[in-house]
């Protein structure tokens, strides 16, 4: 999947949250549209930076949490899929652990102007 083909894929320079509205060390998805044809985006944060996937696991080709903006987020930063258990990176989205191991998630580019997360340009 290229995400910015997605028919609910945000534009370039779309605001989506400041920075400090995601805890440290943690992340928060963003949906765009609604049921079937919806766009889930993932926002990690970790101090002053960000990065931005599509959520959806390389592995299985489903969302990585089971609840909606409800992640299991490790203590060394990675977030782990609710079905199969496969782990992620924040800073690069790489698989570490699991079923998908070698497998990315798919980028999403942020900008960061004061303090406000955008999406970037692709």
């Amino acid at each position: 999947m290229v995400w910015q083909s997605h028919p609910e894929a945000p534009s370039a320079n779309t605001l989506l949250c400041a920075l400090q509205d995601i805890p440290d060390g943690a992340c928060r998805e963003f949906v765009f549209g609604s049921g079937d044809s919806s766009l889930s985006l993932l926002i990690f944060r970790d101090q002053t930076e960000a990065w931005g996937y599509v959520n959806i696991c390389p592995h299985f080709h489903i969302p990585l949490n089971s609840k909606p903006d409800q992640f299991f987020i490790t203590a060394k930063r990675k977030i782990m899929c609710a079905y199969h258990c496969s782990v992620f990176r924040f800073e690069d989205g790489m698989c570490t652990e699991g079923p998908g191991k070698g497998m990315r998630l798919e980028v999403v580019p942020l900008d960061i102007v004061d303090d406000r997360i955008f999406i970037g340009e692709a």
